[in-house]
């Protein structure tokens, strides 16, 4: 109950964040900062980000002030359950972490667009260690029971929003950013808050989308909730590694590309990154999906999340994951547009999307007794509809994605049986006791996260290297480099 309450509360900030910060914000601010460095130099650069970075602020103050204010008046004057007011009082200590996170995604843009990506790469890392210590200090230092331990959790996520906001604001002031409180108008700003609009409503349809989600499986059942977020964690930790680093390098780069008029540049960056997400997240899907319960069971079958709490997760997650390449897929196709600065049809996009999602939601939620599992599967399907529009009004030639296409799922394929073999090899004659307070199937599971994982990797690295998959070596490059110099050319 306590850890459902916090993350419904959790969702709230994270709803602005998404709306507001690395959504729209960004989205509508890179194009713009794009034409004026590449048109008018840095310093027009720094002017124009101080003048969005100062309207942000003054927003930012009022819907903070608003939200607490509001959620300290729906615990108030409601009378709930204990576990919605538990949610309100928790979301009302964490919603200043909308004022920071998302100055942290102005700051962040900007790098972008200078070609630094390491560090806003790393502020999420920040936030999660920031968690885990706040755990740590509560629950093994203190002793602090459930409720005790959820506020030093607040205290940690507002202390990573703050460490989120000062790196990236630290860098881009060393680049030479002078900050400054600017609210003269502008064309530029103008032109942001043209873009920013329709951005708004587009993530605002995605976000009512996602907390109508987890609004229907926190009213489900007591534990919904946990079990929903945990099997979109996994999910989205290998989005977050692999295609969340493609779509950020090639977003600045298309957006400078528009505004040079480089069209078949563009196409071919496009193109270059959809080939990228695709190689990384098909195997990631299979891969999770045959591995989700010894995954689940050695990351969160602890305490008392053991048993029924990991196998109620894992068909909830083996149906998430399905969604993966569709969920990146949507996210480049929504940045292409963006860098375009087209953000209307991402918009009605997001609309059919919402559609399909609440009616499939409904109708396998809860009429079908389907329950976490019919939710799971109404957000798939819901992605994989707004994938096949985004593509059919993309007009963006394909070259090479549907041959890179059958090499990746042949080499996923091949990866997953011998995951399967190798994991059914495992859990039935591996019966180890190592040590006294970890038992055998902790120990099995241990094996397929530290052996089989990376043999899989391995064996589907080597499938792709025998059947000569030409994007191979440009993806080792991204990945295994830490700073990305601006490019020099369409093709860096």
């Amino acid at each position: 109950m306590y850890s459902s309450a916090f993350l419904f509360a959790f969702t709230l900030p994270n709803l602005f964040r998404r709306l507001l910060g690395e959504g729209a914000l960004t989205s509508a601010l890179i194009p713009v900062l794009s034409d004026e460095l590449e048109n008018r130099g840095r310093s027009a650069f720094y002017a124009l980000l101080n003048k969005v970075a100062s309207r942000v602020i003054l927003v930012l103050l009022v819907i903070t002030l608003l939200g607490c204010g509001t959620l300290l008046a729906l615990d108030a004057f409601l009378g709930l359950e204990e576990r919605w007011h538990m949610a309100f009082r928790f979301g009302a200590l964490l919603f200043p972490y909308v004022f920071l996170v998302c100055l942290s995604a102005v700051c962040g843009g900007a790098l972008n667009n200078l070609g630094r990506f390491g560090i806003v790469a790393m502020t999420p890392i920040l936030l999660n260690f920031c968690m885990i210590g706040a755990l740590g200090v509560a629950g093994f230092w203190l002793g602090l029971d459930e409720a005790g331990t959820v506020l030093w959790l607040c205290g940690g996520v507002l202390f990573g929003g703050l460490l989120q906001f000062a790196l990236p604001a630290r860098a881009i002031v060393r680049n030479g950013w002078r900050p400054s409180l600017d609210l003269k108008s502008s064309p530029e700003v103008r032109r942001t808050w043209e873009l920013f609009l329709p951005g708004v409503a587009g993530a605002a349809v995605l976000q009512f989308n996602l907390l109508v989600s987890r609004f229907l499986a926190f009213a489900v059942e007591e534990g919904g909730m946990a079990v929903l977020f945990l099997a979109s964690r996994l999910v989205e930790l290998p989005l977050g590694i692999f295609s969340i680093a493609v779509i950020t390098v090639a977003f600045p780069q298309m957006s400078k590309l528009h505004a040079r008029g480089d069209r078949p540049g563009f196409n071919a960056a496009f193109c270059r990154g959809l080939r990228f997400i695709l190689i990384m997240t098909v195997p990631a899907t299979v891969g999770l999906m045959i591995l989700a319960g010894p995954i689940l069971d050695l990351l969160f079958g602890w305490g008392m999340a053991r048993g029924d709490g990991v196998e109620s997760t894992v068909p909830v997650l083996q149906i998430s994951v399905l969604g993966m390449p569709f969920f990146s897929a949507v996210a480049l196709y929504t940045r292409g547009f963006h860098a375009q600065q087209d953000m209307k049809t991402p918009l009605r996009a997001s609309y059919h999307a919402v559609v399909v999602n609440l009616v499939l939601s409904v109708l396998l939620g809860l009429i079908l007794p389907f329950g976490i599992r019919g939710l799971a599967a109404a957000g798939v399907f819901a992605s994989a509809w707004q994938c096949f529009f985004l593509w059919k009004r993309s007009g963006i030639p394909l070259p090479g994605v549907g041959a890179n296409l059958i090499k990746v799922t042949v080499a996923a394929g091949t990866m997953g049986a011998i995951c399967w073999v190798a994991w059914y090899a495992v859990s039935s004659w591996l019966h180890l006791d190592l040590v006294q307070w970890l038992e055998p199937s902790k120990i099995n599971s241990l094996v397929a996260v530290l052996v089989i994982i990376p043999a899989g990797v391995f064996v589907y690295g080597s499938g792709l290297w025998l059947l000569q998959l030409e994007d191979l070596q440009a993806v080792k490059d991204l990945l295994f480099r830490w700073k990305r110099s601006e490019p020099k050319d369409e093709a860096g």
